[in-house]
């Protein structure tokens, strides 16, 4: 079976690698050739414009379509638009996962704000066909931001994220009552010279409403997400969804991605 997947960022490389551990074929729509995915067994790279017949073309051999693109304008919901009348009109692929990996998408469908605000009308086109299987992916905060840069793909979230290594501070958003999914002991004790700063609702507030410059508002919002609890997912859904739909996956825990760090330094943890 040959799973597409549209983006060839630092996420990509997760799910391509994962999926071909998995026994699946891979092809990566990219506009431009990536080194990274040259040579690697199972995965295919086909150079699109992401124009709709393009895309068709890309995808014609596989049954799902996996978005990693990761924009916070317009553009994201263009793309996506063209994605999925792209598996409409292919005869293969007529399973899509759009870019979300967000937070509780229940309870607070509408944060972070500018995540919002270009996911809603993609989500809005899905609900209104019938031609596609589709799925919204909640994950709450990817925990390898509290791995070194050199044990992760992923590239550094800045203050987005609650811990930021790089800049060694830890900034709490809210009182620091309210409960987080990513434990910070052992990044406390490993790192002893990181700084806490606690920034009040109301001061998040005042950066969004202020307005500096699009990256201040798009921190705040991210903030207001974990002030909020967007990110936390209910214990008891998660354990049913993996009993339904994960049967056979190992979940690792943040202790064993802290252990397995420690162990492989030089690895991608």
């Amino acid at each position: 079976m040959r799973v597409a997947i549209a983006g060839s960022g630092d996420f990509a490389r997760y799910l391509s690698e994962e999926l071909v551990a998995g026994g699946f074929q891979v092809t990566i729509l990219t506009r431009s050739v990536k080194p990274h995915f040259e040579n690697r067994p199972g995965v295919t790279q086909f150079v699109t414009d992401y124009s709709v017949a393009s895309i068709v073309e890309g995808i014609q051999d596989s049954t799902v379509l996996i978005s990693a693109i990761l924009d916070y304008g317009a553009t994201f919901i263009d793309v996506h638009l063209r994605l999925i009348d792209a598996c409409k009109q292919s005869l293969a692929c007529k399973r899509f996962i759009p870019a979300e990996y967000g937070g509780n998408l229940e309870k607070f469908p509408d944060q972070p704000g500018f995540y919002y605000r270009v996911h809603e009308p993609v989500r809005k086109a899905l609900r209104e066909q019938t031609e596609l299987e589709w799925t919204l992916i909640a994950v709450g905060w990817f925990v390898d931001y509290i791995m070194p840069s050199h044990s992760r793909y992923l590239k550094d979230a800045g203050d987005a994220f609650p811990i930021n290594l790089t800049d060694g501070k830890i900034l709490i958003p809210g009182t620091g009552d309210e409960p987080l999914d990513v434990t910070t002991a052992l990044v406390r004790s490993k790192y002893p010279d990181l700084t806490v700063e606690y920034r009040s609702l109301y001061q998040l507030i005042e950066n969004i409403v202020s307005r500096k410059d699009d990256f201040t508002t798009i921190i705040a919002e991210y903030q207001i997400f974990s002030v909020s609890q967007a990110g936390s997912l209910d214990p008891a859904k998660v354990a049913a969804h993996r009993d339904a739909y994960f049967q056979g996956v190992k979940f690792r825990s943040v202790q064993e991605m802290l252990e397995d760090a420690e162990k492989h330094p030089e690895s991608i943890i």
